[in-house]
Protein backbone atom coordinates (compact mmCIF):
# COMPACT_ATOMS: atom_id res chain seq x y z
CA UNK A 1 0.00 0.00 0.00
CA UNK A 2 1.17 3.03 -0.89
CA UNK A 3 0.66 6.83 0.43
CA UNK A 4 -2.12 7.64 -2.16
CA UNK A 5 -4.46 4.65 -0.93
CA UNK A 6 -3.71 5.22 2.63
CA UNK A 7 -5.05 8.83 2.11
CA UNK A 8 -7.59 7.29 -0.19
CA UNK A 9 -8.24 5.12 2.53
CA UNK A 10 -10.83 6.49 5.43
CA UNK A 11 -9.86 3.46 8.27
CA UNK A 12 -5.57 5.52 7.55
CA UNK A 13 -6.50 8.90 7.86
CA UNK A 14 -5.44 10.66 11.00
CA UNK A 15 -8.18 12.56 12.44
CA UNK A 16 -7.55 16.01 12.39
CA UNK A 17 -6.11 17.85 15.71
CA UNK A 18 -9.54 20.21 16.77
CA UNK A 19 -11.55 16.68 16.87
CA UNK A 20 -8.62 14.75 18.72
CA UNK A 21 -8.52 17.63 21.15
CA UNK A 22 -12.47 17.44 21.35
CA UNK A 23 -12.33 14.07 22.01
CA UNK A 24 -10.02 13.85 24.44
CA UNK A 25 -11.08 16.63 26.46
CA UNK A 26 -14.93 15.76 26.62
CA UNK A 27 -13.39 12.09 27.74
CA UNK A 28 -11.52 14.44 30.52
CA UNK A 29 -15.01 16.03 31.62
CA UNK A 30 -16.59 12.44 31.55
CA UNK A 31 -13.93 11.09 33.78
CA UNK A 32 -13.60 14.49 36.34
CA UNK A 33 -17.70 13.96 36.86
CA UNK A 34 -16.77 10.54 38.13
CA UNK A 35 -14.54 11.52 40.30
CA UNK A 36 -16.55 14.16 41.64
CA UNK A 37 -19.15 12.20 41.74
CA UNK A 38 -16.97 9.80 44.00
CA UNK A 39 -16.24 12.34 46.42
CA UNK A 40 -19.55 14.13 46.76
CA UNK A 41 -20.15 10.31 47.98
CA UNK A 42 -17.52 10.20 50.40
CA UNK A 43 -18.18 14.09 51.93
CA UNK A 44 -14.54 14.71 50.34
CA UNK A 45 -14.16 18.55 50.22
CA UNK A 46 -10.95 18.55 49.40
CA UNK A 47 -11.13 15.61 46.04
CA UNK A 48 -14.45 17.50 45.63
CA UNK A 49 -12.84 20.82 44.68
CA UNK A 50 -10.15 19.66 42.40
CA UNK A 51 -12.31 17.16 40.72
CA UNK A 52 -14.95 20.06 40.07
CA UNK A 53 -11.92 22.33 38.77
CA UNK A 54 -10.46 19.65 36.20
CA UNK A 55 -13.97 19.20 35.11
CA UNK A 56 -14.78 22.63 34.37
CA UNK A 57 -10.84 23.10 32.28
CA UNK A 58 -11.41 19.94 30.54
CA UNK A 59 -14.90 21.76 29.26
CA UNK A 60 -13.27 24.78 28.38
CA UNK A 61 -10.89 22.83 26.34
CA UNK A 62 -13.46 20.87 24.51
CA UNK A 63 -15.40 24.19 24.04
CA UNK A 64 -12.14 26.03 22.44
CA UNK A 65 -11.77 22.68 20.25
CA UNK A 66 -15.58 22.74 18.77
CA UNK A 67 -15.39 26.22 18.23
CA UNK A 68 -12.06 25.59 16.01
CA UNK A 69 -14.02 23.18 14.49
CA UNK A 70 -17.55 25.55 14.03
CA UNK A 71 -15.05 27.92 12.19
CA UNK A 72 -14.00 25.04 9.51
CA UNK A 73 -16.28 25.10 6.59
CA UNK A 74 -15.53 21.53 5.67
CA UNK A 75 -16.61 19.77 8.39
CA UNK A 76 -20.25 17.87 8.26
CA UNK A 77 -23.03 19.84 9.74
CA UNK A 78 -24.24 16.95 11.39
CA UNK A 79 -20.78 16.28 13.12
CA UNK A 80 -20.56 19.35 14.48
CA UNK A 81 -24.76 19.18 15.97
CA UNK A 82 -23.51 16.45 17.52
CA UNK A 83 -20.23 17.29 19.43
CA UNK A 84 -22.21 20.19 20.24
CA UNK A 85 -25.00 17.79 21.45
CA UNK A 86 -22.21 16.37 23.59
CA UNK A 87 -20.68 19.58 24.75
CA UNK A 88 -24.34 20.63 26.04
CA UNK A 89 -24.78 17.14 27.72
CA UNK A 90 -21.61 17.63 29.64
CA UNK A 91 -22.77 20.79 30.88
CA UNK A 92 -26.04 19.62 32.06
CA UNK A 93 -23.79 17.07 33.84
CA UNK A 94 -21.52 19.70 35.50
CA UNK A 95 -24.60 21.52 36.84
CA UNK A 96 -26.28 18.64 38.30
CA UNK A 97 -23.38 17.37 40.18
CA UNK A 98 -21.96 20.88 41.37
CA UNK A 99 -25.79 20.90 42.63
CA UNK A 100 -25.35 17.80 44.72
CA UNK A 101 -21.88 18.75 46.20
CA UNK A 102 -23.46 21.84 47.10
CA UNK A 103 -26.44 19.98 49.17
CA UNK A 104 -24.25 17.21 50.19
CA UNK A 105 -21.05 18.55 51.44
CA UNK A 106 -21.24 21.36 54.18
CA UNK A 107 -17.95 23.36 53.18
CA UNK A 108 -17.99 27.10 52.05
CA UNK A 109 -14.85 26.90 50.77
CA UNK A 110 -16.72 24.20 48.00
CA UNK A 111 -19.87 26.31 48.20
CA UNK A 112 -17.25 29.06 47.05
CA UNK A 113 -15.58 27.50 43.98
CA UNK A 114 -18.59 25.94 42.70
CA UNK A 115 -20.18 29.41 42.14
CA UNK A 116 -16.65 30.48 40.81
CA UNK A 117 -17.03 27.37 38.44
CA UNK A 118 -20.56 28.22 37.68
CA UNK A 119 -19.62 31.86 36.67
CA UNK A 120 -16.50 30.71 34.36
CA UNK A 121 -19.21 28.03 32.72
CA UNK A 122 -21.66 31.10 32.15
CA UNK A 123 -19.01 33.34 30.69
CA UNK A 124 -17.67 30.97 28.55
CA UNK A 125 -20.79 30.66 27.17
CA UNK A 126 -21.84 33.97 26.66
CA UNK A 127 -24.08 33.96 29.30
CA UNK A 128 -26.03 36.13 32.00
CA UNK A 129 -23.75 34.88 35.38
CA UNK A 130 -25.74 32.89 37.49
CA UNK A 131 -27.87 34.40 39.95
CA UNK A 132 -26.89 33.62 44.13
CA UNK A 133 -28.92 31.26 45.80
CA UNK A 134 -28.26 29.76 49.26
CA UNK A 135 -24.59 30.63 50.57
CA UNK A 136 -23.71 34.46 49.98
CA UNK A 137 -20.09 33.53 51.97
CA UNK A 138 -16.91 35.16 49.87
CA UNK A 139 -13.56 33.90 50.79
Amino acid sequence: MNQRDILRNPRHRVAPPAIIAFDQALSGVQIECGQLLIAIRQLDCEDAEIAAGDAVASYLVAQAALRRLEARPTEPAEDLRSASLALGDARQALEQLFDRASEQIAQDSLHWLLRQLRLTLAISNDEPPPLETGDTTSR
